[in-house]
């Protein structure tokens, strides 16, 4: 009985611990090419992405490099924010989301070095559950909690 009553116990209070999160990550898809426009196929390629705060040109709140291979179309995905980078530079967690427009930027070398050349930058944009949050229904109000203590009164 003790054993039943200990584990409900434990049970009990790892389920008030536990909480959702989001995860601190997002896809990102691209496609490698050289300057004709051929697709890098089946390289080894280094990515830096940066996600910039205002403007296209802006501050960068976040970076990390990557290490990807590229399929036989030359196209590469990666998780931004997800572990595997060689290097980062602040925490996606700390990028200011609520706050004004952000922007990706995408350099690759494609000799997997540190020679970044900029593929390209553009604005980040709603995905259709932030869309679906922001427009959907709206829930029941909860109940009003309990008034709390007086400590000071003028």
């Amino acid at each position: 009985m003790k054993r039943m009553l200990l584990f409900a116990m434990l049970l009990f209070s790892t389920a008030l611990t536990v909480q959702a999160q989001t995860p601190q990550q997002f896809n990102y898809q691209g496609a490698a090419r050289n300057t004709n426009g051929t697709p890098l196929a089946n390289k080894n390629i280094a990515l830096r992405i940066s996600i910039l705060d205002a403007s296209a040109t802006g501050t960068s709140q976040y970076t990390e490099v990557r290490n990807v291979i590229t399929n036989p179309f030359g196209l590469y995905s990666v998780v931004i924010g997800s572990s595997g980078a060689t290097s980062t530079t602040g925490t996606i967690g700390a990028v200011t989301w609520g706050v004004g427009l952000k922007f990706i930027k995408v350099e690759i070398d494609p000799d997997n070095g540190n020679n970044f050349t900029v593929a390209g930058t553009a604005q980040l944009l709603s995905v259709p559950y932030a869309l679906y949050s922001a427009n959907g229904p709206t829930g029941a109000k909860g109940d009003t909690g309990a008034t709390g203590a007086i400590l000071y009164q003028i």
